[in-house]
């Protein structure tokens, strides 16, 4: 049997309950041509006998297992798995529309993309957008510079692209093992310092994938270790930069500021869970806010200088006023 045109990867860790209706979604589509990998990264809580159900339903799901590694391995591991010439990537809470598929693939049919994006940029964050399913061709700078723009039509996200496998492989893009917030982020970088042509589609954000924001969402949550991997998705996207030096100076110094940023809440987010000060990490982690203080506002700027100068008085502060936010349900 040929290989199918495209490989869906949805990787699942504990989400029994909305799993399903993710798959189904999936299954309804009107272009065919597709294998559905979903990979369970050792959920316990019935994900599997789910997925082993449906799978039952439906020879176009493989159902592939591993020891919980968390999302960026169960994703590269599903992608060694992979047998489309091309990879689309859907989280397990979320759903697609009928013509999801379709939509993407007909931005690289014809064989002159090698990226297809459907775009998520809003009205508010992009005034003069215009939603008129009109498709836009990127090649070379233009490509990157909308990619890293911050609240642009690509966004840096993994679920409304279709990356093809063959730039993948070649280049060794993967995601960072280990990291659970932002991933997607130096993954979509690394892609299109490779691709050569990009075509978005211009639709409105929601019309093909329905993205479910739940209560407890790991992206949706402020914890010291969504920061720590902020901060070192910032490091490798400098890294990144360094080989191809394609940033425009907007988006470099947006990478920067970001990587200051999320090094001072993490310490604050670290004290705040623990209530313990370890003044070796502060002056360590500090270091590396040093040479982008400039990019920081007069407030942040104080901020840092009270987290070197006084952090004890200060990260106390930090935690009391966090906690009355959480008591009024902000994050």
């Amino acid at each position: 049997m040929a290989n199918p045109v495209i490989s869906v990867i949805v990787p699942v860790y504990n989400l029994a309950d909305p799993v399903a209706a993710c798959l189904r979604s999936l299954l309804v589509q009107s272009f065919r041509d597709f294998e559905l990998i979903a990979m369970d990264d050792g959920s316990t809580d019935g994900s599997l006998a789910v997925l082993q159900a449906l799978a039952e339903e439906d020879a176009r799901i493989r159902v592939l297992h591993q020891e919980n590694q968390g999302v960026s391995m169960a994703r590269n591991n599903a992608l060694a798995e992979a047998c489309g010439n091309w990879i689309v990537f859907v989280d397990a809470d979320d759903t697609v529309a009928e013509d999801y598929l379709q939509a993407l693939w007909s931005l690289v049919e014809d064989g002159q993309a090698d990226w297809g994006i459907l775009n998520v940029g809003t009205k508010e964050e992009n005034p003069g957008i215009v939603w008129d399913s009109r498709v836009v061709d990127y090649t070379g700078q233009d490509l990157v510079d909308e990619m890293l723009r911050v609240a642009g039509t690509f966004q840096t996200y993994n679920w409304n692209k279709i990356f093809k496998k063959s730039i993948l492989d070649a280049a060794g893009i993967r995601f960072l093992p280990g990291n659970a917030f932002g991933e997607d982020y130096l993954f979509v970088y690394e892609y299109a310092c490779r691709a050569a042509h990009a075509r978005l589609l211009m639709s409105p954000p929601d019309r093909y994938y329905y993205y479910d924001v739940r209560e407890g969402s790991l992206s949706h949550h402020f914890s010291s270790r969504k920061c720590l991997d902020a901060m070192v998705i910032s490091e490798k996207l400098l890294e990144v930069n360094g080989r191809f030096s394609n940033m425009n100076e907007k988006a470099l110094t947006y990478v920067r500021w970001r990587h200051a940023i999320y090094a001072m809440r993490y310490l604050e987010t670290l004290y705040t869970e623990t209530r313990h000060l370890d003044r070796k990490l502060i002056r360590a982690t500090l270091k590396k806010v040093v040479p982008n203080l400039r990019l920081l506002s007069r407030v942040d700027q104080l901020r840092f200088v009270l987290l070197a100068v006084v952090p004890r008085p200060f990260l106390e502060y930090y935690r009391l006023r966090k906690l009355r936010q959480l008591k009024k349900g902000v994050y």
